[in-house]
């Protein structure tokens, strides 16, 4: 069992992180940035990003293996036993990805309210421009239930495989038609290809923002 432990930053939102030596598994980190990428001379920097979050099955070097995980760049690793308990949650459970509960709320529909509605510098920033209107019309038009649930997506663990690869697809679609907002495409795409998602175990050690395996710093740019 071969993990890819990967992250990737364009235009110095994030600084790359050192990670402690992991226990317990064969793996690799992998960082992506203007030094290493794809051209993808149509993409901004967010979007550059992206691509390797949401189509790591697609990126050559990263094929042969079996768990893809994902650390935002924010994000600093501070356990040796982060990759082990992210894996061995994800095989013993039977799933499909082990990620996060959001920490503040359960719906799609009201994060996307959340950032529409919004009047803080950051959020306005980061989401400028972006289609989040639209984007919730169509979850709403497709029939997404609401209080279906809500994961945090900075850092996750999933099964390199075609049922998780085609749910990931989607969710790239639907970053490239409407925003780059993780969550709720995240949660319309996991729901619509039945993806089975399990709770990491980093919630049961503190939340999403701090605890016994990774602590998150603030951006170096917000837009």
């Amino acid at each position: 069992m071969k993990i890819a432990l990967l992250s990737s930053v364009f235009g110095g939102h994030d600084t790359p992180k050192e990670v402690p030596a992991q226990e317990g598994f064969e793996y690799k980190t992998f960082f992506f940035n203007e030094d290493n990428s794809r051209p993808f001379p149509n993409l901004n920097d967010r979007l550059k990003s992206k691509y390797y979050k949401c189509q790591s099955h697609r990126v050559e070097e990263l094929k042969e293996y079996d768990l893809h995980c994902w650390v935002d760049g924010s994000v600093q690793i501070t356990s040796p036993l982060f990759l082990k308990d992210m894996a061995t949650r994800l095989l013993e459970s039977g799933g499909d990805i082990v990620i996060g509960k959001h920490n503040q709320r359960e719906c799609i529909y009201d994060e996307l309210d959340v950032v529409i509605n919004s009047k803080d510098e950051y959020l306005t920033s980061r989401y400028a421009n972006q289609q989040l209107p639209l984007e919730r019309a169509f979850y709403v038009e497709q029939g997404h239930p609401t209080k279906w649930g809500l994961w945090s997506c900075g850092i996750w663990m999933r099964h390199n495989g075609i049922k998780m690869n085609e749910a990931f697809d989607l969710w790239w679609d639907i970053n490239i038609t409407y925003s780059y907002f993780d969550q709720p495409a995240f949660c319309y795409s996991m729901r619509k290809h039945g993806i089975n998602i399990v709770q990491a175990p980093y919630i049961e050690k503190g939340d999403v923002f701090k605890n016994d395996y990774f602590y998150r710093l603030e951006h170096n740019k917000i837009a």
